[in-house]
């Protein structure tokens, strides 16, 4: 079950960030799109992150007690 528990995590990071960058996206001018833009990529980028850290951590995890 740990992969799931990563794919899990993974997923609540991905829709945390974005939800956080739709709300500055509903300003209605180019620095408000230029800071989501700047936000999505940059928590899309710590979600993907914390996600591999999550497989790899817990794969880990089951291949050392499975």
């Amino acid at each position: 079950m740990p992969s799931l528990f990563a794919t899990l995590q993974c997923l609540r990071y991905s829709l945390l960030y974005n939800a956080f960058a739709t709300r500055y996206s509903t300003m209605p001018s180019l620095l408000a799109t230029l800071q989501c833009l700047r936000y999505s990529l940059f928590y899309n980028a710590f979600a993907t992150l914390q996600c591999l850290r999550y497989l790899l951590l817990y794969n880990a995890f089951a291949i050392r007690y499975f």
